[in-house]
């Protein structure tokens, strides 16, 4: 199936879908990334740039199941 209709059943503007991680009968991993390019602060709301320069660790967030198997995205820490 491809990423794009994955990113419409999962319902989650903020994230684009990169790449099906793994898959087998109780479990899906997704990779993902933001795609704003701006990250408003959670105190002050100003808006600043993303640092995306590879050297993140991922994070492993549970979401809701789909397709009868739990999903998991992984995505940076920003």
């Amino acid at each position: 199936m491809p990423l794009q209709y994955i990113n419409e059943l999962l319902g989650l503007p903020e994230l684009k879908l990169q790449k099906i991680v793994s898959m087998d009968a109780q479990e899906v991993h997704l990779e993902a990334l933001p795609v704003a390019t701006k990250q408003p602060c959670p105190i002050c709301h100003s808006e600043q740039e993303v640092k995306r320069d590879g050297r993140n660790k991922p994070r492993k967030i549970r979401h809701l199941s789909i397709f009868g198997r739990k999903s998991y995205l992984h995505v940076p820490s920003l």
